[in-house]
């Protein structure tokens, strides 16, 4: 009995993770960064506490009337954000060393 309890938490589980085709896999800057590494070219902005609030950046229709139109990518992102984010509960702050975009390399 145990045995089976345990091994349908453990695929539970592996249900729970999603691979992020953004920031090279990396959720802790995903959910605090958004998916792009250049701001200026991101539709929405992730939102402290980092749950799942967002907000729009001003760089595209429909808040900027000159500004681009949102891509698949900025919606499967914000989708993938609403998704995956508020799961992660309140961020703790970065402990590693340098900028965690930085670390161990640039994403």
């Amino acid at each position: 009995m145990r045995l089976s309890w345990l091994l349908l938490l453990a695929v539970q589980a592996a249900d729970t993770y999603e691979t992020l085709p953004y920031r090279q896999n990396d959720p802790f800057v995903f959910c605090t960064q958004g998916h792009a590494q250049q701001r200026a070219r991101m539709c929405w902005q992730p939102l402290p506490p980092f749950t799942g609030q967002w907000a729009p950046t001003g760089v595209c229709r429909p808040e900027n009337t000159y500004g681009r139109p949102w891509t698949a990518r900025d919606r499967h992102a914000l989708q993938l954000y609403l998704r995956v984010c508020p799961g992660a509960g309140q961020s703790g702050r970065w402990q590693g060393h340098g900028r965690p975009e930085q670390t161990p390399y640039r994403h």
